[in-house]
């Protein structure tokens, strides 16, 4: 792994692995949710829309047919701590990719006539956040436990935030958070890396910085309060149930036993939630559990019958208990960190997400924390594991978000 800062700021990460035939390209922009507020709320998302929609060169059916005839794909995400652009190509068309991927960070058009046609497009999307119980379910729980700062806002925006956002907001947004300082470039697969600076430094490098310090400055809340919100939602067959906590940030060395806590928790084939609700209960098919570092927080989640609402929610809570009061064996500390080294190994065989992997890390910390993967889960003992646990995981301060069916004759009482 090679890194270069250029002048102006942005952060190159490149990684050679001459015998594939593709190359991923990453960039990493440090802006999202957090950056907003609740009369712009879904600024950030409805930016990453528009860099698809043109640019002073490519119309928005050249920059398809470019990446697409060069064998490539293109991708992106807005959280809510950063935006995230990708294009996958072959290796021979990798100029291409950086020419098109720059080209829309720092080019892109905001007409008047594709940003009132794109509200239709965002304003779909929320619709279908809406309809999907397991994303519902996630933004009403993230909306709990982020009520004092910007972190709460759904990523998508609200209907009256979209339709109200004017062409201008979003091009300020854009000029102001796509700067080259405030972004990484990561580039992964079969590359030369003397080629690929010229080529970056020609392209990039000609960008100015904006050196004032726009990040959002606020601390998240180290404790929370017990809170529990029944909710009912036309149209549902299964009641959903996610309970959550804080938990360390991606700048705190607990992070790596929190990710083993959710793993036994919820995410591996023998987790705690499967072995109890899937094999002995029989009452679930979708569980799981996630640790979210950016965000500072974790999650239990399920899905019973709606019969099975009261005895899942006592068993969900018994489980808890339980791993506060025995934590974790040596026999699962082991074998978690195989499981996560092993998933892990997995994705780092892909150009795509090595790539992500590299780009996140470098906007937040540092690239080598993605090399040391290994064996900063390796360090993680019983010890620490179970000091986690009881410092983050609590019976009696937790948000419970229940998400039930309505009856007929209910009329749904969901916003978001």
């Amino acid at each position: 792994m090679k890194r270069i800062v250029l002048n102006n700021g942005l952060k190159l990460i490149m990684k050679r692995r001459s015998h594939i035939k593709t190359v991923a390209m990453t960039v990493a922009v440090k802006a999202g949710t957090v950056n907003e507020n609740e009369k712009n709320n879904g600024v950030a998302h409805f930016v990453e829309h528009m860099l698809f929609k043109g640019t002073k060169k490519y119309s928005q059916e050249e920059l398809m047919e470019i990446v697409q005839s060069s064998g490539g794909i293109f991708d992106a995400i807005t959280q809510k701590t950063y935006t995230k652009y990708e294009i996958n190509i072959r290796h021979n068309f990798v100029n291409t990719g950086l020419d098109v991927l720059h080209d829309m960070l720092f080019n892109s058009v905001f007409g008047d006539a594709s940003v009132n046609k794109e509200k239709g497009v965002i304003l779909e999307e929320i619709k279908q956040q809406i309809n999907d119980p397991f994303i519902l379910i996630r933004v009403l729980f993230e909306r709990e436990i982020n009520t004092e700062n910007p972190l709460g806002l759904c990523i998508l925006g609200t209907e009256k935030t979209i339709k109200n956002i004017t062409q201008t907001e979003l091009y300020s947004f854009y000029k102001k958070y796509y700067v080259p300082n405030n972004m990484v470039l990561t580039i992964v697969g079969n590359i030369n890396y003397e080629d690929i600076e010229r080529k970056v430094r020609e392209l990039f490098g000609k960008n100015k910085e904006n050196k004032s310090d726009e990040q959002p400055k606020f601390r998240l809340k180290t404790t929370i309060d017990k809170h529990e919100s029944e909710l009912k939602k036309e149209g549902l067959k299964q009641t959903h149930i996610v309970i959550g906590w804080r938990a360390p940030t991606i700048f705190d060395n607990k992070k790596h036993a929190m990710e083993i806590i959710t793993s036994i928790l919820g995410k591996n084939m023998n987790s705690m939630l499967s072995t109890k609700f899937i094999n002995e209960l029989g009452i679930a098919y979708n569980i799981g559990a996630e640790f979210n570092d950016k965000e500072g927080y974790c999650f239990c989640n399920l899905a019973v019958s709606p019969q099975n609402t009261n005895l899942a929610k006592n068993v969900l809570l018994k489980l808890i208990k339980n791993l506060i009061r025995n934590g974790i064996t040596n026999e699962e500390l082991e074998s978690t960190k195989n499981y996560l080294k092993g998933i892990n190994a997995y994705y780092q065989e892909l150009n795509k997400t090595l790539s992500e992997q590299y780009s996140i890390a470098e906007l937040f910390t540092k690239t080598e924390e993605v090399e040391s993967y290994d064996k900063n889960i390796d360090s993680v003992t019983v010890k620490k594991v179970n000091e986690v646990i009881r410092r983050f995981i609590n019976v009696n301060n937790y948000i419970m978000i229940i998400l039930k069916p309505s009856e007929s004759n209910e009329r749904e009482r969901i916003s978001i």
